[in-house]
């Protein structure tokens, strides 16, 4: 009988498992370990308890009688009214929303394994519904390295997209839904892994960071040894520090000591009703194939593989069958290792830019001799076009090409904008210069917590909006996840910013004037220790932002932000705040920004800069570019039209007179040129085409061959909306000499006009979203209006009234709105005096009829947690003066206080009760200066 913690020793222990799992490592010498146990560890399938079917029962983490125990409910399927297990009613458990101090504790008994003294090899069944209101949240499934007091996040969670993983979400746990979990982990193997599974079907797997304390084995994921000197082979379910959790349904759950085979996990299938399986005739199952299915950037010259694993019976290698684009191909077999063969294929020289679908077949003796078909289809990588050149296209480029690194070295831009850097280190930093991806490059490194800062500042602004941002980093893989790895590039805290950085466990982030937008890519750790290829692309047309890791689309964001481009010179390795946890600690080489949104295959002729590729001759001259792209969205209603074919990459040239372009099948004029090797087809559209409409081009053309090959591509695009006013010019009445404000919300696409009009006419100079007019004279009294004009046409606003007044009115009612944008009386809702600022309740704000003027006030239980949020611009940017004034009553709460303040993305004005109880005003003002009284 192993040992155990009571209760009380539990909570009393101020140590976490790591520790607990050094102290164990530390004590083996006095302990055998020795397992003669079965596979089956543990199994539980709550038929009204907690009692396990086999191994150990579970308890509450809270103890008896505690809170998980008083919200767990067990019942079945049908009392519940959830869905049936595979068509049966089922027993099943409905779990708590568990708080950080409750939850679940499981003993799965498992033993050392992987060579380690821990259990390092492990996996996890369980048969589990989400209701839909569970779903899109964190939830915990297992926390390991904390069980005792629950001090950490957990080791496997289901994330608010419903994927399923440790650090990486994979795959969907759908709502209201059944499904089959298994999971399994190895930290035996380098690199040490866990792999996902779904009713049968690996979804993904994940590389487990290596613990810079522990080493590999024994690391985080390693459950603890039930015969240890310390007695506790605890794992929490459905909790972790955070309380990440959500009610649910849970069937069964089953432990095993060792890592299931695919087979087996495909044996296991889906969720079944009376638990999860314990006699299981293993079934042969595909491990892996290569290249990855889906992958769009396949590169040359790599083989087909597949990895088999055997079922309970060997699969007769006569019956393997591989076929490539629906012709059968001849692969080879070799064995692995017992129970595992591996099947490759070399095809060649396969076309560039070309999908290619293979299909692969066995006969299972396992499974009566069941023929099992694979089939999955990758695109080979347009390795036949030339490298980007940055020096060309990019606006800064930074390859880091010197001979030296050294404090006060010139770092060089090899763009035509000649935006060279001073390179300053901290004292005794020495030469930073390394070999890079490509030649040189630059290392960043410094101890952490010495407070050292190296960084290159950077001669001037940038030209334009970089809205393309491309590098190369590496960072060590056992850098801290808890420390930000730094700033690549950029210029906080000033007014106008940009960073692009790396932040907390290694995760890519773009942060967009004063966080405006600020997106951090939590499913990517670039603490590899190897090279990797990052790219942030804003594209305003798109109105996405996509991040790009190793040549590859890898995150979305449908959000691109307001327009910026920084007045202020950036740094590289760090911003311009100075020393501190932001600075770059890793590697740089091939720093570019673009003004342009590089398109995927851009990005992957910028990725390629460090690779050669073997020279692949079409057949025929190929397209290399089409204007307006396949499936572009947001197109000009009088679009330009271009077809690029070049000639170098065929074997054959294009008969000039065979090509023909069509729009929606009816044939354009066309202008062909023929620029080098490159074949121009163009034609400019001449009647303004339909918004927000679905076209088709089509392009035809021979080549010189003899017989003669004719290439037809067809392809569509869909045009820009119109323009629309979302918010309209306001009124405003104002004092002779004071100033007034007018402004316009607009929905646009891409590039963007604005003309300002007074009665009827132009304003010189008047083209930006915001009107602002100093020292008004009564003769600027009248109407105005702006028209809004982009890729889809053209809108005006409303016309608007300025009323200038000579003298201020005696009536306050009068007087008080002269001048006034926005005002809020709070009196049974949150709307606006003035149109267009109503506000919405956060986190609870509520109306109360304690009201100090009129009948309604705002209630906010801690006004820095409970607020009411104006989504519209109040004061201007630039403005010189500003007032605001309003009744408030302190009625307790702590910390700070605020009465109004502007958002997060520059918090340029603010009032607030202070924690001592005094008003204080605070003001950023456009130098980056800020003032308080």
């Amino acid at each position: 009988m192993k040992n155990s913690v009571n209760q009380d020793s539990k909570m009393s222990m101020k140590m976490n498992m790591s520790t607990i799992k050094t102290l164990v490592a530390a004590s083996l010498s006095l302990v055998c370990l020795i397992s003669l146990r079965a596979e089956i560890t543990g199994q539980w399938d709550f038929e009204s308890d907690l009692l396990a079917t086999a191994g150990n029962d579970l308890e509450y983490f809270d103890g008896p009688d505690g809170p998980t125990e008083q919200e767990t409910k067990f019942g079945t399927t049908a009392t519940f009214g959830i869905p049936v297990i595979d068509g049966s009613v089922a027993s099943v458990m409905k779990t708590a929303k568990n708080s950080s101090s409750m939850g679940y504790l499981l003993r799965p008994d498992l033993p050392g394994n992987g060579g380690g003294d821990l259990a390092n090899q492990w996996s996890l069944v369980m048969d589990l519904l989400y209701p839909v209101e569970s779903s899109g949240n964190d939830r915990a499934i297992l926390q390991i390295d904390d069980p005792f007091n629950n001090g950490n996040g957990a080791e496997l969670s289901i994330t608010a997209n419903n994927g399923v993983g440790a650090l990486e979400g994979h795959g969907v746990i759908e709502p209201n839904t059944w499904h089959r979990l298994v999971v399994t982990v190895d930290q035996a193997v380098e690199p040490p892994i866990m792999k996902k599974y779904i009713d049968g079907k690996k979804i993904g797997e994940e590389i487990l960071p290596v613990d810079p304390v522990l080493g590999q084995l024994d690391g985080r994921w390693a459950i603890l040894d039930q015969t240890s000197a310390y007695g506790d082979d605890s794992v929490l379910l459905f909790t972790d520090d955070g309380g990440r959790s959500e009610i649910g349904y849970v069937a069964s759950i089953q432990f095993h000591d060792q890592v299931l085979s695919v087979g087996y996990v495909a044996a296991l299938g889906g969720p079944t009703a009376g638990g999860i399986q314990t006699d299981v005739q293993v079934i042969a199952a595909v491990e892996s194939v290569s290249p990855a299915p889906g992958d769009p950037l396949v590169f040359p010259e790599i083989p087909i593989e597949i990895v088999l694993a055997d079922g309970d019976q060997p699969v007769p290698e006569e019956s393997i069958k591989l076929i490539l684009n629906g012709e059968p191909v001849v692969p080879d077999i070799q064995n692995l290792s017992k129970g595992r063969k591996r099947v490759t294929y070399d095809p060649g020289l396969l076309e560039p830019g070309v999908g290619f679908t293979v299909e692969f077949r066995f006969s299972d003796p396992a499974n009566g001799n069941q023929v099992n078909s694979t089939l999955w289809s990758f695109t080979m990588a347009p390795y036949h076009l030339p490298p980007l050149n940055p020096a060309e296209m990019a606006i800064f480029y930074m390859p880091f090409e010197e001979s030296t690194a050294v404090h006060d070295g010139v770092v060089s831009d090899r763009s035509n904008s000649e935006n060279h850097g001073v390179l300053h280190l901290a004292e005794n930093a020495g030469d930073r210069s390394i070999e890079g991806i490509l030649d040189g490059g630059i290392d960043f490194n410094i101890e952490l917590g010495s407070g050292d800062l190296n960084y290159i500042e950077l001669g001037k602004p940038w030209p334009d909006i970089p809205n393309t941002f491309a590098c190369w980093i590496k960072i060590a893989p056992d850098f801290p996840a808890s420390q930000r790895v730094g700033v690549i590039l950029g210029n906080y805290n000033v007014a106008k910013n940009i960073n692009w950085e790396v932040h907390t466990s290694g995760h890519p982030r773009i942060w967009w004037n004063n966080g405006s937008l600020d997106w951090k890519i939590d499913q990517y750790d670039m603490r590899t220790g190897e090279w990797e290829h990052m790219v942030f692309v804003r594209d305003t047309l798109k109105k996405q932002i996509f991040f790009y890791l190793n040549g590859r689309l890898a995150a979305t964001l449908d959000k691109v932000a307001e327009d910026v481009n920084p007045d202020t010179f950036s740094y590289v390795g760090a911003d311009r705040r100075g020393p501190g946890t932001h600075v770059f600690k890793g590697q740089i080489d091939e720093l570019a920004l673009f003004s342009e949104a590089l398109s995927p295959s851009e990005v992957f002729r910028l990725y390629a800069i460090p690779f050669k590729f073997p020279e692949f001759k079409f057949p025929t001259p190929p397209i290399v570019e089409m204007v307006p792209e396949e499936d572009a969205i947001n197109v000009a209603r009088l679009p330009g039209i271009e077809v690029v074919i070049d000639e170098s990459f065929g074997k054959t040239s294009v008969d000039l007179n065979s090509i023909s372009l069509a729009l929606d099948g009816s044939d354009l004029t066309r202008e062909t040129v023929q620029d080098g090797n490159l074949v121009r087809i163009r034609h400019q559209v001449s009647e303004v085409l339909d918004a927000e409409s679905s076209h088709t081009l089509r392009v035809s053309y021979s080549d010189t061959a003899d017989p003669a090959n004719q290439t037809i591509r067809e392809w569509s695009f869909t045009t820009a909306p119109v323009p629309t006013i979302v918010n309209q010019p306001q009124d405003q009445s104002v004092l002779a000499g004071a100033t007034a404000f007018f402004s316009v919300g607009a929905s646009t696409v891409g590039q963007t006009t604005y003309q300002w009009e007074f009665n009827g006419q132009d304003i010189p100079g008047q083209t930006k979203a915001e009107l602002v007019l100093k020292n008004v004279q009564p003769s600027q009294a009248g109407g105005y209006n702006v028209v809004v004009t982009d890729r889809g046409g053209t809108v005006i606003s409303k016309a608007c009234t300025l009323t200038v007044t000579d003298n201020l009115p005696d009536d306050p009612s009068e007087s008080l709105i002269l001048g006034q944008v926005a005002s809020w009386s709070f009196d049974g809702n949150l709307a606006s005096g003035i149109e267009g600022f109503d506000g919405e309740a956060m986190n609870g704000a509520t109306l109360t009829d304690d009201a100090r003027v009129g009948s309604g006030a705002l209630s906010l239980e801690q006004a820095q947690k409970q607020y009411v949020d104006i989504d519209r611009q109040v004061l201007s940017d630039g403005a010189l003066a500003y007032s605001s004034a309003g009744w408030f009553k302190v009625t307790g709460g702590e910390g700070r206080r605020f009465l109004w303040e502007t958002s997060p993305s520059n918090w340029a004005v603010s009032t607030e009760v202070t924690p001592a109880g005094n008003v204080k005003a605070f003001v950023k003002l456009a130098d980056g200066s800020s003032h308080s009284a």
